[in-house]
């Protein structure tokens, strides 16, 4: 949101389809956290819908310092039989910098076939 809010002079915040907000960035930023945190957090991709993230066994905001381990925990919800799964994450620091990206098909990282149903992926420990 930093880099939204250094390009922007206003903003137009659509939520479900309906204008929410229209104007000053840091107002519509504002709003869209707000509606962030008042929705059950999942998030539609394709035919799959991720339903928790934990970082470090925990399901809230952690810090990482440089040199720690990190765990992650990903449950999605999926519709169809996904045979090659990639994944792909990507760590920002609070300006959006990226830090680190991880391409589970750029790095050889093999993932189990997306099953329908409930799926659990974690990372190696």
């Amino acid at each position: 949101m930093p880099q939204l809010a250094r390009i922007c002079g206003s903003i137009l915040y659509l939520n479900y389809g309906k204008c929410r907000y229209k104007g000053d960035v840091s107002i519509g930023i504002s709003y869209y956290y707000e509606d962030l945190k008042q929705e059950k957090s999942s998030i539609l991709v394709d035919r799959v819908v991720l339903n928790s993230i934990k970082i470090n066994g925990e399901d809230k905001n952690v810090t990482i310092n440089y040199g720690e381990d990190l765990e992650l925990e990903l449950k999605f919800y999926s519709d169809f039989i996904f045979e090659t799964p990639v994944l792909n994450i990507h760590i920002v620091d609070s300006s959006q910098q990226l830090i680190y990206q991880v391409n589970s098909k750029r790095d050889n990282i093999s993932l189990n076939s997306l099953k329908v149903g409930e799926n659990i992926y974690r990372s190696a420990q």
